[in-house]
């Protein structure tokens, strides 16, 4: 069965068909996008966060992710593991019209739904936000804006718009024609200022999918900047349900499962 699924992630990742210069419809592009972002099996990674102070200090959490589709939801879960002040620290991510996302802080002990749903808070006060970390928006509305290079790869140029404009006026993301990630994002502000820029690197393939093992995000508004970086990356393996919901958080950091992170590659 996990072959199968390797093959139609593989098929679905293949070149989209047309000219070299002739841009694909926008309704493919952003398929393209989520299946390159949104992988279909479910998968551990751990994840290092390193956030940039304004006196040049270096603050750093470890944390732990899980991605799985549970009842035709995909689901992100993440777990802050050290330092050990904010163990246990969990987020989960549903995936829907909008995103739902749950997080529980051991210090109050309970489970709490972020409002407004898009998850525009801070994750851990680094320039990530929950919705910058979150799924694929095919609720919003997007637009074809060129094709050019980015970073020295060729790129289709596209525009999105949020459905409801609170944090971002529009998100422009440029999208490598080769494997569908993104190589940049930037975030633009109410006003129309360019707020924070997302970049992509250290692109690898791990069981034949595509995965950036650094994201930063620079917020060109105030000079901050945060690193997220991957590794130990394990594809097609099992999780259970349970592990998704919103009354498994507060048991999300002891869960045996991280272990297996240790041996992986």
């Amino acid at each position: 069965m996990r072959a199968l699924v390797l093959a139609l992630a593989s098929l679905m990742l293949l070149p989209l068909p047309g000219h070299a210069d002739e841009p694909p419809p926008i309704e493919a592009l952003v398929t393209r996008m989520k299946q390159a972002l949104e992988p279909p099996v479910a998968s551990l990674r751990r994840l290092t966060l390193s956030v940039s102070g304004e006196d040049g200090t270096t603050t750093q959490w470890t944390l732990v992710q899980a991605r799985k589709v549970v009842a035709g939801q995909g689901r992100i879960l993440m777990v802050v593991l050290s330092p050990p002040s904010s163990r246990g620290i969990t987020s989960l991510i549903v995936d829907g019209t909008p995103p739902q996302t749950e997080l529980y802080v051991p210090a109050v002990r309970r489970v709490r739904t972020i409002v407004p749903l898009d998850g525009y808070e801070a994750v851990l006060n680094s320039d990530f936000t929950y919705f910058d970390l979150g799924f694929v928006r095919r609720q919003d509305t997007y637009t074809f804006a060129g094709a050019e290079d980015r970073h020295g790869r060729p790129a289709w140029k596209i525009q999105q718009v949020p459905t409801t404009v609170l944090v971002y006026s529009r998100i422009v993301t440029w999208l490598d024609r080769a494997t569908g990630l993104p190589i940049e994002r930037n975030y633009f502000g109410p006003g129309g200022q360019l707020w924070k820029v997302e970049t992509f690197e250290k692109v690898v393939t791990v069981d034949g999918q595509p995965l950036a093992l650094q994201v930063t995000m620079e917020d060109r508004q105030t000079g901050g900047r945060s690193v997220l970086e991957v590794s130990n990356v394990r594809m097609g393996v099992e999780l259970p349900d349970r592990l998704f919901e919103r009354s498994g958080l507060r048991d999300a950091a002891s869960s045996p499962l991280w272990a297996q992170l240790d041996q992986s590659r």
